[in-house]
């Protein structure tokens, strides 16, 4: 069960959730809509469009995974992404890909729908830190960038796993996205969970 205080958590789904997960993911990737103005291939769903997309099996896998997590009422479900990226597709000197934290705050439930190791461009999160660390600096962040973080005590790690390995982790806490190798890439599905107050 998700700890807000820690802010961290992974776990692994089975072959017949992978398998609805990607079965999903496919039908939002069909809709066209695409995400514009980003390096990155990115297919945005508002949570409450996401019934028009999902099967029984794709919607019971998404009801036992946010059941399992269990993250704190006080959070609402918001969006739903599917993300490529891979080596030809990224450009590592604009964010996702440098350390930040995100202007509005969420815990982010982060399914790879593909091995990731670390030449497929894993998330990095930096595991020494607490979610309550940054949360006075993003409450005066103004303008477009000063999210980025430059602390170099940050210890990074980076977030591999076979397909169906799943994380969730508080965007206060530092994280970026990593670039995948020649080679590489990364299919992941993500849930986005509000805080109050955002």
């Amino acid at each position: 069960m998700y700890n807000a205080e820690i802010g961290i958590l992974e776990g692994r789904l089975a072959a017949r959730e992978i398998a609805n997960l990607l079965q999903l993911s496919e039908q939002i990737k069909q809709s066209g809509s695409k995400r514009l103005g980003t390096t990155i291939s990115i297919w945005e769903v508002m949570f409450s469009d996401l019934n028009y997309f999902c099967t029984e099996g794709s919607a019971r896998t998404l009801s036992n995974l946010i059941n399992f997590v269990a993250p704190p009422k006080s959070l609402s479900l918001e969006k739903f992404w599917v993300v490529e990226s891979s080596y030809e597709n990224v450009d590592a000197s604009k964010l996702p890909f440098l350390p930040h934290f995100d202007v509005k705050r969420t815990t982010k439930i982060m399914v790879y729908l593909s091995d990731v190791d670390t030449n497929d461009g894993p998330m990095f999160i930096a595991k020494n830190v607490s979610p309550t660390q940054f949360e006075k600096r993003r409450c005066g962040v103004t303008l477009k960038g000063q999210n980025v973080v430059t602390n170099t005590n940050l210890t990074f790690e980076p977030l591999i796993g076979p397909a169906g390995h799943f994380h969730v982790f508080d965007t206060n806490i530092p994280h970026f996205a990593g670039r995948p190798g020649q080679g590489g890439s990364r299919t992941v599905l993500r849930l986005d969970f509000v805080h109050p107050h955002q």
